[in-house]
């Protein structure tokens, strides 16, 4: 499925995806995910959850792996349009190149998504991502303090950790900020 991902996302192509590694070295490498990182968007949008040893292998119908892809389509259309592709994976330009805010991210644009009727949630997605069309994703804002993490490297970047509390804390943060 992720292949098929990127297969089809030219946004995904562009922002770049580290193949070689499990995780990014930030703010060093300007690639917007690694490959297993991109696994875990797929494996939430799929069945709901982070690890992907924890799906089934009968919990994947390909009908419904189908559509799924289209909302994640849907999401990172929407996710390129907040932030270019050229410049998301660049710590130094975006705080969306980090990956607790992008699973916060994920959280927030699914919340609420099983209670919509299975035409609507592509709609659904759009509309939730669009809602935060007025934050600036710029990573040198102070308003990132607010979640856990800390000032790392020489350009005194804040770099949010990564703990499932701070991701749940992103996505609230979110919920707000997004009208919901």
């Amino acid at each position: 499925v992720t292949n098929d991902l990127l297969k089809q996302q030219t946004g995904l192509i562009i922002a770049g995806i580290e193949q070689d590694k499990v995780s990014l070295m930030r703010p060093k490498n300007t690639k917007f995910l690694s490959l297993s990182q991109l696994r875990i968007v797929v494996s939430l949008f799929i069945a709901g959850k982070e690890r992907v040893t924890d799906i089934q292998a009968n919990e994947l119908n390909p009908n419904q792996i189908t559509k799924r892809l289209a909302l994640m389509n849907a999401w990172l259309e929407e996710l390129f349009i907040l932030e270019s592709p050229q410049v998301i994976g660049n710590y130094e330009i975006s705080i969306l190149a980090n990956f607790t805010v992008i699973r916060g991210l994920v959280y927030y644009a699914l919340e609420g998504e099983q209670a919509i009727k299975e035409e609507d949630k592509e709609r659904y997605i759009r509309e939730r991502m669009k809602n935060l069309s007025h934050i600036s994703w710029e990573s040198r804002q102070p308003l990132w303090e607010q979640f856990d993490g800390k000032y790392r490297s020489r350009s005194q970047l804040y770099i949010i950790e990564s703990s499932k509390n701070t991701v749940l804390k992103v996505k609230q943060w979110l919920i707000r900020e997004g009208g919901d």
